[in-house]
């Protein structure tokens, strides 16, 4: 399956990009969607965005059935991409935007990715990595009527290498080995972790997937001290 390209704009460094076009790789190769979607958000977001869905009356919404579109201000989003996958090949197509609706995220209603696509793996990724030392990566598989499931991850660059250095909802090291396997004939990720699972670490670190058949999606203790 071929590499999705990420553009790369006078803020961006390159190095990043390549590793993140491979991570994205990985999570479209397991997860084979039908469509893949990819935002780029301005600057770094921290892993409370992991379930976040928004806040109404002061409180905040972690949907615990359904996976929601991250309420990130349409200011923050430089842009989008949809991929369509036939096979194991992906073409562009014309842009299936999330983050075009103008209302406040403090009093939206919780978008369920599901409904957006029936099945999808949905990418957020940080801009402005040629000037900081960090990036956020946020991935969603979405599928409707089974299991959806999400993961956050943190890069560090130095002297011109970005190597990842945290992970919610996966490990780094699981992150690592399901990016170089061949593709497999089965849909998922059979070693990356699950939400709602036993937790081993803070913030939802060691947890394993259940077989594909376990349908209830359960929300993780996401974290509220990132931004």
């Amino acid at each position: 399956m071929p590499l999705i390209t990420l553009a790369c704009g006078h803020d961006d460094d390159p190095a990043l990009l390549f590793r993140l076009q491979h991570i994205i790789a990985g999570a479209v190769r397991y997860g084979r969607p039908r469509y893949a979607h990819i935002v780029k958000i301005d600057n770094w977001f921290g892993s409370r965005w992991l379930c976040f869905a928004g806040s109404v009356g002061g409180t905040d919404l972690h949907p615990e059935d359904r996976l929601a579109t991250p309420p990130f201000a349409p200011k923050r989003v430089v842009s989008e991409a949809t991929y369509c996958r036939h096979g194991d090949e992906l073409s562009r197509v014309e842009p299936r935007y999330l983050h075009r609706d103008s209302s406040t995220p403090a009093a939206a209603v919780p978008r369920r990715l599901d409904d957006h696509s029936h099945s999808g793996v949905f990418v957020w990724y940080s801009g402005r990595t040629a000037h900081q030392d960090r990036c956020s990566l946020m991935v969603y598989d979405v599928e409707r009527d089974g299991e959806q499931r999400g993961w956050y991850a943190e890069l560090h660059g130095r002297d011109g290498t970005w190597t990842l250095a945290t992970a919610i909802g996966t490990s780094v090291s699981e992150i690592e080995t399901w990016r170089r396997r061949t593709p497999t004939a089965s849909r998922g990720w059979s070693n990356i972790l699950r939400i709602g699972r036993t937790r081993t670490t803070s913030n939802c670190g060691g947890m394993r997937w259940p077989p594909r058949s376990a349908r209830k999606w359960q929300r993780p203790p996401c974290s509220s001290s990132s931004t």
